[in-house]
């Protein structure tokens, strides 16, 4: 991407019509820079502002591949905006009476970060323009102007107060704010609606085994006992029946994850719920002083936003609104359900802040899971649960912020630390298949998610690019070996690349082969793959799938591509672990294959991550499970 030369720059985050004719002098007279993508009505406008003489032009790039102050912007962005999300929901929440006090009555500080949940990627949005606008422009700061649009439901001077060196305008763009509003007033119904709609579809009377106590949770996963592939719930075992009832709330929308063995999972004491419970749940429960409190908020609330004269309250308003409508729907289901323990594996669930929401009035104990290798601070997966269980002690802080925290902390060791005995057949298998082609070293590739246009940090040409040098490299080396582990089905390279012949060669060798299962997501473990390789590969961002290599004592090392750093970057440099491409990583472990062992060795820090190395997680979740049932 070229860089821009100007001796007056105006970067304008949108086009608009509006803003040109507002700031027309301002036009005139500079060059403007449109950092977000043009429409192609906009585009057609630009073509002939830019005939009559103007200076217009969108700024092509890719957020992930750009750089500021030898950082890579995406992840700089992430952050900030993960910190800043929670500030600007502490400054609404002290700015409105009613929410304020919403917030200390039901379990203090849940709302607060439901709030900072939906407001991150929103105000990740202010900060990535300002951090590609510093990242390609080579003028000083008071040689050019940013024009950003006014943030309507939290205050701008959260994010000019931030970037106090920067020359930053805020510029109204109030067309039809007034009927979005209420717009979003109706649609915020929508998910209560859609979930009712699908208990009145499936309106029938459950049967489930009595029980006084019970564990629940929502479906995230496949629901199934077979422990050889990733499923839910995974503490509970085909051979170990419960002397409690676990329940897994399944909404049975079309995107839903599969269910299976359903009859093995009631011999079990483990029950799918769906939608179809609710109706039964409240006829029964109507009358609980909860379920009335609740039902008087919704009514609160509603009657606040119609009589509330700022814009910010009433956004927010609607929001906690349509929080207190999911907890009425999910507290009605814990209730009937005699439920104890609420076990949180999806914290960006509005049903877990719903019911996190009056547990303490339900008497229902709440634990939170960690499941991914989180290395910054991000609202959308943290929890206030009543118990957090992590990793290991270093992940403590990644998990609070301020006033957002758990009651307490239990260090449990990695989350599926426990698999070695499911999975040793499967991969015994997968080693065999490669000793049949004559290969002698074996390499798993991990993929990051994909995602596509200029706000990527890993794009399709990436991806594309990453793909074929494992292609390439397998159809030059004879005696090599690969296997790529997707983390969801649809982005498995047979279907994304159908047509490449690169691709299609290296397929044809027998020796690049895919591994999956499942529907959306790819249910296959990591630690398949990894108890079948000699080394494997993933990336810096994210890095869970080489943590759970690396816990089962497999080398395993990680790309970190455009700058890209990490809070663990200091742990990893004790070990060869750090690539900066899969290139370079392939070339040195070809190379380097009869001392695999100089290459991504983890024996040094794994303890860092994995506390206590005693592959028990999930043990140390069943004993706090039965602590908290009675």
């Amino acid at each position: 991407m070229d860089r821009i030369q100007s001796t007056r720059l105006i970067y304008l985050d949108c086009f608009s019509l509006k803003f040109f004719f507002s700031n027309l002098k301002d036009c005139f007279k500079n060059e403007v820079i449109i950092i977000e993508e043009l429409s192609s009505l906009n585009n057609l406008t630009i073509k002939i502002l830019n005939f009559l003489g103007f200076r217009l032009k969108e700024l092509k790039f890719v957020a992930g591949h750009l750089n500021y102050k030898n950082e890579n912007v995406f992840i700089k962005a992430r952050e900030i905006a993960g910190k800043l999300s929670i500030d600007c929901s502490s400054d609404i929440i002290s700015s409105s009476e009613t929410i304020l006090n919403l917030n200390k009555e039901f379990n203090e500080g849940t709302i607060e970060l439901f709030m900072s949940r939906y407001l991150q990627l929103y105000v990740e949005k202010w900060i990535m323009n300002i951090l590609v606008i510093q990242s390609i422009n080579k003028l000083p700061n008071s040689d050019f102007k940013i024009f950003l649009r006014k943030p309507h439901i939290f205050n701008e001077k959260l994010i000019s107060n931030y970037f106090l060196d920067l020359n930053i305008h805020f510029y109204s763009n109030n067309f039809l704010r007034n009927l979005k509003i209420y717009f979003l007033f109706i649609t915020s119904k929508f998910s209560t609606i859609k979930f009712l709609y699908y208990a009145i579809k499936r309106n029938s009377i459950p049967s489930f085994k009595e029980q006084q106590n019970s564990v629940l949770c929502l479906q995230n996963d496949t629901v199934s006992l077979n422990r050889k592939k990733r499923s839910q719930p995974h503490w509970n075992e085909r051979e170990n029946i419960k002397d409690y009832s676990t329940y897994i709330l399944s909404f049975g929308y079309s995107n839903s994850p599969q269910i299976k063995d359903e009859k093995e999972l009631k011999k079990n004491n483990c029950y799918i719920v769906n939608p179809s419970v609710f109706l039964e749940c409240y006829k029964s429960n109507k009358k609980n002083d909860v379920l009335k409190l609740i039902f008087k908020t919704i009514k609160q609330t509603n009657s606040k936003f119609w009589s509330s004269k700022s814009y910010q309250e009433k956004y927010h308003l609607l929001q906690i609104n349509k929080l207190f409508l999911s907890s009425y729907l999910i507290s009605s289901i814990a209730i009937y359900l005699k439920t104890k323990v609420f076990i949180i594996n999806e914290p960006q669930s509005i049903y877990s802040d719903a019911l996190v929401l009056v547990s303490d009035k339900l008497c229902i104990k709440t634990i939170a899971l960690q499941y991914s290798n989180m290395n910054l601070i991000s609202p959308l997966m943290m929890s206030n649960a009543n118990v957090f269980c992590v990793f290991s002690e270093i992940y403590k802080d990644v998990f609070s912020y301020k006033n957002i925290k758990p009651e307490k902390y239990l260090v449990t060791g990695y989350l599926y630390n426990h698999l070695r005995d499911y999975l040793i057949e499967d991969s015994r298998k997968l080693k065999k298949y490669f000793e049949n082609a004559n290969v002698d070293f074996v390499i798993s590739y991990f993929d990051e998610n994909i995602q596509y246009g200029k706000w990527a940090l890993y794009n399709d040409s990436d991806h594309l690019r990453d793909i074929e040098s494992l292609a390439n490299t397998v159809i030059k080396n004879n005696k090599l070996g690969i296997i790529i582990k997707t983390q969801f089905n649809y982005n498995s390279p047979g279907v994304l690349y159908p047509n490449n012949l690169l691709i299609k060669q290296a397929y044809e060798t027998g020796r690049l082969i895919e591994i999956k299962s499942g529907g959306l997501r790819n249910d296959i473990y990591v630690a398949q793959a990894a108890l079948a390789s000699d080394l494997c590969v993933g990336h810096s961002y994210g890095a869970t799938a080489s943590l759970e290599a690396a816990v089962y004592g497999v080398s395993s090392v990680l790309i970190a591509e455009n700058k890209i750093s990490t809070r663990w970057d200091s742990l990893y440099n004790h070990s060869n672990i750090i690539y900066d491409s899969l290139e370079r990583v392939l070339k040195n472990a070809i190379e380097n294959k009869n001392k695999i062992n100089s290459i991504g060795d983890w024996s040094k820090i794994i303890d860092n991550f994995d506390s206590g190395r005693n592959y028990n997680s999930k043990n140390n979740l069943n004993k706090l499970i039965h602590k908290n049932l009675n």
